[in-house]
């Protein structure tokens, strides 16, 4: 449930900012609607010849931004407003309006089709290509499309049997200034403005490097002198956890995976950074009837009790085990072929082993989706170690 925001404290501090901007007391005036207030923009000044008159600035109460309807160049977030004007907020209210807006934030597809409209900020992929070869302190370089052969060509190509590279770049990264790792570059982005990257090596196991850079890390890296707002940064960092989210079709079934690399294979899909923003999905289209999610978990400890609980919940779950059983059938040493199957842990995983990028379509892996609550018997996470336990035990060792 939305927070509820305190109108008239805000209505007090945007009336204490006006009368530092206007020296005209007409100016100083603050209209009142059931969504919004209307005001003289203190950026560009609104009108000259009809002072207090034409209220050219709006500050929404859905997301608490300032839009003036004179000049574009004028909108911010109500904090950065303020600030402009060094009007003071507390340590607490500061922390009240950040909650209410992030609670705020929806994405529903009455207006998905606008989103790229709203995020007026999106970073153009060609400005970035530029900032990051010529910047030396982002300790990118060589970050460009995916050559033909190169190292990331033949790790994706061979390795991991991906080959839609759309949405993937490759680059060098420089973890010391002696040391640098060939990366692959997962862009979160929609045509040519990008929401967000990840970069990972071409290592397994303990030489795995991952690094997440959100919306507001990259966007503050290219403007060193224009931070993002922090307002603002709640919505575009919100969106930029989602791995694809700007090229869904909404009115057709929506799947959602742990991590990018597996939403390459499955259609109309989204990548999220693991289970945590997962819990953190609410925002996405809620309370939208129209939308189906499905939730495509890893083969795991974690992810078979999460489908349990989002089953449970009333979500379109797949089903490792019930895919696992029709499989096994199949094999003739039926005990060597489970203990085999239950080591493949994701979907990337499934493909690698089948030899086959189109795994999805030979095993008919849409029927393996389900909201029958019978299907919890496909759900014994005991079947897998659990993780969080060895972790611990390990620690513990570690310590005596």
């Amino acid at each position: 449930m939305s927070k509820e925001l305190d109108v008239d404290f805000i209505k007090s501090k945007l009336e204490d900012m006006l009368k530092v901007a206007h020296t005209d007391p007409r100016k100083w005036k603050v209209k009142v609607h059931q969504d919004r207030f209307q005001y003289s923009c203190p950026i560009c000044g609104d009108s000259v010849k009809s002072p207090g008159s034409k209220l050219r600035g709006t500050l929404y109460f859905k997301n608490l931004m300032h839009i003036c309807f004179n000049e574009m160049g004028c909108n911010m977030s109500f904090t950065k407003l303020l600030s402009t004007f060094n009007i003071a907020l507390d340590s607490q209210r500061k922390l009240d309006i950040y909650d209410y807006v992030d609670s705020n934030i929806k994405y529903t597809s009455s207006d998905a089709t606008f989103v790229l409209q709203r995020l007026d900020k999106l970073i153009n992929l060609d400005e970035l290509t530029d900032f990051l070869n010529n910047t030396p302190e982002t300790q990118f370089s060589k970050f460009s499309p995916i050559k033909y052969h190169s190292a990331v060509y033949q790790y994706l190509k061979f390795d991991r049997l991906i080959e839609n590279f759309d949405n993937i770049y490759e680059a060098e990264y420089a973890i010391t200034s002696k040391w640098r790792e060939k990366v692959l570059v997962n862009l979160n982005k929609s045509g040519n403005k990008v929401l967000g990257i990840q970069i990972r090596n071409l290592k397994s196991g303990d030489k795995r490097l991952f690094k997440i850079f959100n919306f507001e890390k990259l966007y503050n890296m290219m403007h060193p002198n224009n931070l993002l707002d922090e307002l603002e940064a709640k919505s575009y960092n919100k969106y930029s956890n989602f791995y694809n989210l700007l090229n869904i079709n909404w009115e057709r079934p929506v799947t959602i995976f742990e991590g990018y690399l597996d939403s390459l294979f499955f259609p109309n899909s989204i990548g999220a950074i693991g289970l945590n923003s997962i819990d953190d999905m609410n925002f996405l289209l809620d309370g939208d009837e129209n939308i189906k999610f499905r939730f495509f978990f890893d083969q795991d400890n974690i992810g078979v009790r999460k489908s349990l609980t989002m089953l449970e919940r009333g979500n379109d779950v797949f089903l490792w085990q019930k895919l696992m059983q029709d499989v096994i059938r199949k094999k003739p040493d039926k005990a060597e072929a489970q203990k085999y199957f239950c080591k493949i842990k994701d979907l990337n995983k499934l493909v690698q082993e089948m030899k086959n990028p189109d795994a999805v379509t030979k095993l008919n892996l849409e029927k393996y989706f389900s909201v029958d609550s019978y299907d919890k018997q496909y759900l014994d996470y005991t079947l897998y170690p659990d993780n969080r336990k060895n972790f611990a035990k390990n620690k513990q060792k570690q310590h005596k």
